[in-house]
């Protein structure tokens, strides 16, 4: 994930307009974070949706305190 918040983070320009991005994302890991595919997308929801609100171009694991990029 590191190297796609870093590919995503290079400003580029179209039509001399400077476009900037930014991504975040959430991981849920099977069998820790949910048994089927619906559990697990619910949980890695969540995971963005509290990156979203602590800091851009981060990434969360799903019952972890730890960030990446």
């Amino acid at each position: 994930m590191i190297r796609i918040n870093e590919k995503f983070s290079q400003p580029f320009s179209i039509d001399e307009i400077r476009i900037e991005l930014s991504v975040s994302s959430g991981i849920a890991v099977y069998p820790t974070n949910g048994q089927n595919l619906q559990d697990l997308i619910e949980v890695s929801d969540k995971a963005m949706y509290e990156t979203k609100m602590a800091k851009r171009g981060e990434t969360r694991v799903r019952g972890s305190e730890e960030t990446a990029g």
